[in-house]
């Protein structure tokens, strides 16, 4: 047991473990103070070249560095490969370790310095905290690198090539990585050691044994606080039993199991994010993803599913059921038997390449016919599917494309008709004097049936015409330079949005008649505590430094030849349409989304304004409010509020916010494919999807929680999920952009191309943490990379 373990410096701490420690080893070190050094450097010297022969690494040792209250990780200097033969390289090494303490104010004679032998033949390094920082939850969160060979790579920062693992330590199953393995056992062996279940620890491993740099208690709040951990694991143990419960065959879906995920089709963490409050995740579901997403599929001719709600809750964490998503791009037509084997190998292949996650619609599924259909038919030949079956699909898929291209299913214009059906019934509520509940209720049926029905149709268009343009593009007929310009001369809304902000700072139009069409948006858009451009516009954007961007060119065409190329495919494979139909398609398709997009989301503003209004006279903030479900509120639209709901109302919101924070200390991955996967796990690689071809070096911005009003002007504006609301942010000369969350055709993604600015959209938690370190990032769109300047 502990047996009272104190720990102290850097150095202290080694000297206390060394001895007691089966699962680690300690490389040999010596240590002695400034006062030490300052009166007997050649002395000391001469021992560190007696005790080492190959090279060393001269570390701080501040007695005020490695406490509970403060890490001070990385404040001070330390050198790595120093030679010990050379009395001039180890004098130089300690000089600078020492000028860091004086230059930090930190100069007392008592601080140490720390001489290692630097292990050499490095197969990982990393660094393992035994509490998550954020929260203090109980997992081990081990950052590595088992690929640079360097003992640095993660304590520096210097590298996006660094991997996460996760652990929760309430389970006793040892990761099969055997690396990982030893990683947990040294860290639970240091805990038993030293009573303290919040520790940093910094560690190498070499030749397969796990060496031992560091150990210091985690200084967060968090980590420091002590909690019981029997509602976490009564929690995981509940999101073990409904995955293991609904791992096998559906009779009303095809596939023999499913997995889950963040960002695959509907892409919960981008809209609402992965700690949704109640009110923003039901919403979520109600406007959308439980009916309206598999009925607008079906009209547009993929197979019809019956009632299966996309998204479900893990422990308060919105997922998507990735079977139901595969089920929901399956054309009409398509036999029982190849449907099955289809959903089957599309699981396999993104268990596979799980960085295709936020782009299964391109990478993963065939969700529609495209020009160079050839490459389909080889792999699934590879994958054993039969001749008739290859040739079935094909059949399927072309006709389901060709009657979207040619509208004969529905048409755009129809699709935006009901948009403005929507408008005219929105003004009609609004002037009305109904009661508030009923108006939400209202508002909430015509959003789904006039807003996001067509809007999901609409967005389906859109990512049929991207499919196609892709295809052009992978076949040479389209150049990468067109393709973005093809892109960049569609006018949306977002660039009548910047325009108007023009109007606006010329007086051309008054804020009022600008709010009228836009102070709805919020940044986030289904959150209640998000407040409307409306409510706070000057915090948003800055019309003082506000320069209109230029005017897309919507003159853009492809030349006769290239069109005359797109005709001859078009005609070869039996489409029924002309270039011009299909580019004239993809435009409207593309500028309807967005504007279908707009109108919707009004409707769902109103609604949460409301619902605002009517619980504030029982005296119920927005904040507390976020913590209902949107059910919770309906019910009042068909009957009574009377004191006894009101209070019903408060406990409620009570119990939502503890089983809140449960939700926040429950870490889970982004996809999903196993019960065990909640125990631990790696963080998926994700590969960002890069806009434009362009190089941009900037300072970064971090707005992920809501930094408006910050100057984002020459900056890499940094977000982890941006959904529409964050259009703002296009009002300030922003350098580029960065998110999280997002996939190849989301609405960020979308948005950069249209003004053409550089952008790595979707990069996943890791590569997106990296960036969020550094001062300033190089992001290089051409060759894929986001790498530190400073």
């Amino acid at each position: 047991m502990a047996g009272g373990f104190v720990f102290a410096s850097k150095a202290l701490t080694l000297e206390r473990l060394q001895g007691r420690l089966s699962n680690s080893k300690i490389p040999p070190f010596v240590h002695f103070t400034i006062g030490e050094w300052e009166s007997r450097q050649g002395e000391i010297v001469a021992r560190i070249q007696e005790k080492f022969k190959s090279l060393i690494a001269v570390r701080s040792s501040a007695l005020n560095e490695d406490t509970k209250e403060s890490s001070m990780a990385g404040y001070f200097e330390s050198v790595l490969d120093v030679d010990p033969r050379s009395k001039e390289k180890i004098q130089e090494a300690v000089q600078k370790v020492s000028e860091s303490y004086r230059k930090k104010g930190n100069g007392a004679g008592e601080n140490q310095v720390l001489v290692q032998e630097q292990v050499q033949n490095v197969q990982v390094s990393g660094v393992a905290f035994t509490r998550d920082l954020e929260t203090g939850a109980p997992y081990y969160v081990i950052n590595y690198d088992d690929y640079s060979g360097r003992t640095d790579i993660i304590t520096s920062g210097s590298s996006n090539q660094q991997k996460i693992f996760t652990y929760c330590k309430l389970y006793e199953n040892a990761p099969s990585d055997k690396y990982l393995a030893q990683a947990v056992a040294a860290a639970r062996e240091l805990e038993e050691i030293t009573g303290n279940d919040a520790i940093d620890i910094e560690f190498v491993i070499s030749g397969g044994e796990f060496f031992l740099l560091q150990a210091r208690p985690i200084a967060t709040e968090a980590a420091r606080t002590a909690s019981s951990w029997a509602g976490l694991h009564k929690n995981l143990e509940h999101i073990k039993q409904f995955i293991r419960e609904n791992n096998q065959p559906f009779p009303n879906l095809a596939g023999q199991s499913t997995a889950y995920g963040v960002m695959p089709d509907w892409n919960p963490a981008e809209i609402i994010g992965i700690d949704p409050k109640p009110l923003a995740f039901s919403l979520y579901r109600y406007l959308i993803t439980d009916t309206i997403w598999p009925l607008a599929r079906e009209q547009v001719g993929y197979k019809g599913i019956g009632y299966h709600p996309g998204i479900c809750s893990l422990g308060g964490k919105p997922y998507v059921d990735i079977r139901m998503s595969f089920n929901t791009f399956l054309p009409e037509g398509l036999s029982l038997e190849t449907s099955g084997k289809l959903v089957d190998f599309y699981l396999r292949k993104l268990r596979r390449f799980q960085d295709f996650h936020d782009k299964v619609e391109f990478n993963v599924v065939y969700t529609c016919y495209v020009l160079d259909y050839g490459g389909i038919e080889k792999e699934m030949q590879e994958e054993g599917f039969t001749k008739g079956e290859i040739g079935e699909l094909k059949k399927c898929l072309f006709t389901l494309t060709d009657s979207i291209l040619s509208e004969r299913i529905t048409s755009i214009e129809k699709e935006m008709g009901l948009c403005k059906i929507l408008a005219a019934k929105r003004g009609r509520i609004v002037a009305s004097s109904i009661p508030l509940p009923t108006k939400i209720s209202q508002l909430g049926h015509d959003c789904k049936m006039y807003g996001t029905l067509p809007f999901s149709k609409l967005a389906r268009f859109a990512f049929i015409g991207s499919a196609t343009m892709r295809s052009l593009l992978r076949m040479g007929i389209i150049t990468q330079e067109e393709y973005e310009r093809f892109y960049a001369s569609i006018s949306t809304v977002a660039t009548d949005f910047l325009f108007r902000l023009d109007d606006l700072k010329n007086k051309r139009v008054s804020r009022e008649e600008f709010l009228r069409e836009y102070g709805h948006l919020r940044p986030g858009t289904y959150d209640i505590c998000s407040r409307t451009y409306a409510e706070s516009f000057d915090e948003y954007v800055n019309l003082e430094n506000f320069v209109v961007p230029q005017k897309p060119d919507t003159s853009f065409d492809f030349s006769a030849q290239t069109k005359a190329h797109i005709q001859e495919q078009l005609a070869l494979h039996g489409f029924s349409i002309s270039a011009q139909q299909l580019l004239e398609f993809i435009r409207k398709a593309t500028a309807a989304r967005e504007l279908s997009k707009l109108e919707f989301t009004k409707n769902l503003s109103l609604m949460l304004r409301y619902i605002e209004e009517y619980l504030r006279e029982c005296r119920i903030s927005r904040e507390d409010i976020a913590f209902l479900s949107i059910n919770d509120i309906l019910e009042f639209s068909h009957s009574a509020l009377v004191h006894t709901s009101v209070e019903r109302l408060k406990e409620k919101i009570v119990r939502n916010k503890h089983k809140y924070e449960m939700v926040k200390l429950v870490k889970l991955p982004p996809l999903i494919f196993m019960e065990k996967n909640v125990e631990y796990f790696r963080s998926t690689e994700m590969a960002p999807n890069f806009v434009t071809q362009r190089t941009v070096c900037a300072q970064v911005a971090d707005i992920s929680q809501g930094a408006a009003g910050a100057d984002l002007n020459g900056k890499i504006v940094l977000i982890e999920n941006a959904d529409p609301g964050y259009d703002w942010i296009f009002s300030h000369r922003i350098a580029g952009l960065v998110t999280e969350f997002g996939g190849a055709a989301s609405h960020m993604t979308i948005r950069a191309a249209e003004f053409r600015i550089p952008a790595a959209i979707g990069c996943g938690p890791t590569l997106f943490n990296y960036a969020k370190g550094c001062s300033r990032i190089e992001l290089n769109c051409a060759a894929k990379q986001i790498k530190a300047i400073l």
